[in-house]
Formats: structure tokens, sequence, C-alpha cells
């Protein structure tokens, strides 16, 4: 899209950046390029947009490397020094935004930092505190850069507009300054004994006291459930027991259910065996009766004796003792085989009813036992999430470690400087701010840091 831009910012005749609306049209503008110094033309024309563009002819123009980038990060400076606001994180963990108002914002093109080769885009002043502001455009700060303004310990702050497209040919000072408001940022450096540095102290111990307090009482959670766990552990084995124990109880009233089944069947098959043998006895007692028909042309001397009322006789004779003898084994069997039934029947529903009574128990103790699975499930996911906790807790400690060594360093500073700093005051009639050294100040400021040690 760089090749579509216009030129919005030059230098005019005293060499100071101005805009294409406050300056005259034509060559009359006396503006030339912030890149190549080539002459410019301002074109106040009332069809396209207003821009400056380069004098036809003049041969620095071949050279020019001019693009939108240069024009934003000109505008980001100008909208940064107009309203002088500028919405910043704070804060490494639960971090907060603040819109920082600074007390002043200003350009520092024309000099370096002293004792230092570097140039900054912007110095702003905070709570008495000098601000450095880095302007990205098509590439984040040099890591040389960031490394020197470590070594000064200065509070350096980057912004970063390489995703800023601009809407039309010719970028406004309002959509940068949009794009300023929501563009990331990055604290390169913080210095610890500045108002920045106390802020974001501030904020950490604030999160470090929370993260201690959330420590101690997830611990007190933790002896919690591994209390509920060990009665959980407790009750499931218990379950388990008592599971077992109604298994084994149904097992041995399947067994008697079916042995009382196998009784059943042998009391069927005896009455079989009993009606074989009858029926035989039967065919006994008809052979008999055929072998007596078969000898009744035999005659006897004396006198005559009726063969068919004998046959008929012993016919009914037998037919009669067998009759009985059949209804006798049927009622005797009968009985024995309703007395058994009956008897088997109450067992079979005495052993039918403990079954479900055992079922609806298992069926109880299975719902517990999911419950109680349920439980400890969740216990798992307390715990590992507790572990993290505990992880990230540590890790915040070690960072917060760091930062002790820091503020001694910057402690140890101090009290080299303080000698130098009270005979200044002294020498210039100014009364010792403090009531005692910059150390014990920085003491008293951030207790938790600075010792003795």
């Amino acid at each position: 899209m760089s090749h579509q831009s216009k030129m919005s910012r030059a230098y005019n005749h005293a060499g100071v950046i101005v805009s294409i609306d406050f300056v005259d049209n034509g060559l009359a503008c006396n503006c030339t390029c912030v890149d190549c110094g080539a002459q410019l033309v301002a074109k106040q024309g009332k069809e396209q947009v207003h821009h400056f563009a380069h004098k036809s002819g003049d041969p620095k123009a071949s050279s020019c490397t001019w693009s939108y980038e240069t024009d934003l990060h000109i505008i980001a400076k100008e909208v940064l020094m107009m309203t002088k606001c500028l919405p910043v994180t704070f804060g490494i963990d639960a971090p907060y935004v603040m819109n920082i108002e600074f007390d002043s914002v200003l350009q520092n093109a024309s000099s370096t930092i002293k004792d230092s080769n570097i140039r900054p885009d912007l110095v702003a002043t905070y709570s008495g505190e000098t601000i450095y502001i880095e302007i990205s455009v098509s590439s984040s700060c040099k890591q040389e850069k960031i490394i020197e303004f470590r070594r000064l310990d200065f509070t350096v702050i980057e912004v970063y507009l390489q995703n800023f497209e601009p809407a039309s040919d010719v970028m406004t000072l309002e959509e940068v300054k949009k794009c300023i408001e929501y563009a990331d940022k990055k604290w390169l450096n913080i210095k610890p004994a500045g108002y920045i540095g106390s802020l974001v102290n501030e904020q950490e111990r604030t999160v470090l006291r929370d993260l201690v307090s959330s420590r101690t009482q997830a611990q007190e959670e933790l002896k919690y459930l591994e209390k509920k766990a060990k009665e959980v552990n407790y009750f499931l084995a218990q379950y388990e027991n008592e599971t077992n124990l109604k298994r084994s109880k149904i097992a041995v009233l399947n067994n008697q259910i079916y042995s009382k089944g196998e009784d059943l069947q042998d009391l069927h098959n005896n009455y079989r065996t009993s009606e074989k043998v009858l029926r035989k006895t039967y065919d006994d007692l008809k052979r008999e009766i055929a072998l007596l028909e078969n000898g009744k042309e035999y005659i006897l001397e004396g006198p005559k004796i009726d063969l068919k009322a004998i046959q008929r006789e012993s016919e009914q004779v037998a037919l009669e003792a067998f009759n009985k003898k059949v209804k006798s084994l049927e009622e005797a069997y009968e009985v024995k085989l309703k007395s058994t039934e009956s008897t088997l029947k109450v067992n079979i529903r005495e052993l039918e009813t403990t079954l479900k009574k055992l079922n609806k128990q298992c069926s109880v103790q299975e719902n517990k036992k999911v419950w109680l699975i349920e439980n400890n499930s969740k216990l798992q996911v307390f715990e590992t999430e507790l572990h993290k906790k505990e992880k990230h807790l540590n890790a915040v400690s070690s960072n917060m470690q760091h930062k002790v060594v820091l503020h001694r360093q910057a402690a140890m500073n101090l009290e080299r400087i303080t000698p130098e700093l009270r005979a200044l005051t002294r020498r210039f009639g100014i009364a010792w701010p403090f009531a005692d050294s910059l150390v014990h100040e920085l003491r008293r400021e951030i207790p938790e840091y600075v010792d003795e040690g």
C-alpha cells in the first residue's frame, strides 16, 4: 500500500517539520523532502487530497526512499506530543492497562543522551520520572539500543505500529491516534527506583500477596480434599467388601435354587420310574391271564370247572389290585409332590425376595461408587490445577528474587550517591527533603525487597 500513499509532512525553510495543511500552495511552500532533501511542491487542489510532491527535475529525488512509514513515524510523534497520553500495560501476572497522562512530551531529534550515542524518538516526563518513547513502524528497536538503555538504567517504552494501514492516500492524525491507542506496547526497560518501577513493583507485590493467600487457601483445601479422599477410599473399600459378601450370598442362594430344582426333577423321575414298574406289573398280569385262556380246554376229572368265570374273577382281582396299587402310588406321589412343590415355592419366593433386596442394595452401592469415583476424578483435576498454581507461584517467586537483586543494586547506587546529593543540597542551601538517607527511604517504600543483605 506504500506505493499509493502520498506525502503530508516536510521540512520548511527553518528546518521544522510542517503539515501540508499549514503551508502555501505550489513552490511557495518553500519545503524540502524529509528523506532526500529535494525541493517539494505543495499540491492543494480541489479534486485530489492535499499532499507534497517532488519538484520535477530535482536530481535528489532519484535517490529518495520515502514511504508512508516515514509519515507514520512523524505523525505518531505529533499525536503523542499533542495528546500527552498513552495507554500502557503494567505487570507480568494479572496485568492491567493504565492511561498515562504525561506531564510533557518532547521530540529529541537533534541531540543524543548524555554519555551515550543513542537518540530516542520522544522524551516524556511523568510524576518526576523521565520516560523515553520509541516508535516502531517498519522494524522493532535494535537489540544494541535496548542493551544501552538498560546499561543506562532508563525507563523506555516501545510502541508498535507495524500493522497500521492508512485508510486513504494521505493518513490523518485521527486514524494514527486511534492506531496508537490500540497498538501493542512493550517496556524495554523499567528503572527500579523510578515511579513506573514503583507502580510495577506495587502491582507485583499485590499479585504475590494474592498468590501467597491463594496458595495457603489451596493448601488448606488440599488437606481437606486429601482427608475426603481417604474417606472416599475407605468407603470404596467397605463397599467392595460388602458387595463381595452380598455376591457370595447371591451365589449361595442361586445354588440352593438350583439344588431345589434338581430335587423337583428327581421327584418327576421317580414318578416316571414308578409308573413304568406298575405298567410292567400290569403287563405281567395280562400275560398270566393269556396263559389261563390257552389252557381253558383242559378238563380235569371231577366236577366241570368254569374257566371263564375263573378267568374273569382273576382278571377282576388283578385289575383291582393293580388299580389300587396305582392309585395308592399316585396319591402318595401327589401328596409328596405337592408338599415338596409348596416348600420349594416358599423357598423360591424367600430367595427371590432376598435376591431383590440384595440387588437393590447393590444398586445403591453402585450409585455410591459412581458418586465416589466422580468426586475422586474432580479431586484429581483440582490437584492438577493446584500443582500448576504452585509451579506458577514458584516461577513468580523466582522472578521476585531477581527483582530483589535489582533493588539491592539500586540501594547500593543510592547509598553511593547520597553523600554527593547531600553536599549539593548544602551547597545550594536546600534542606535535605528526606527524614533519613535515600536507602532508608527506599526500604520504607519497598520493605519486602530491600534489606541489609
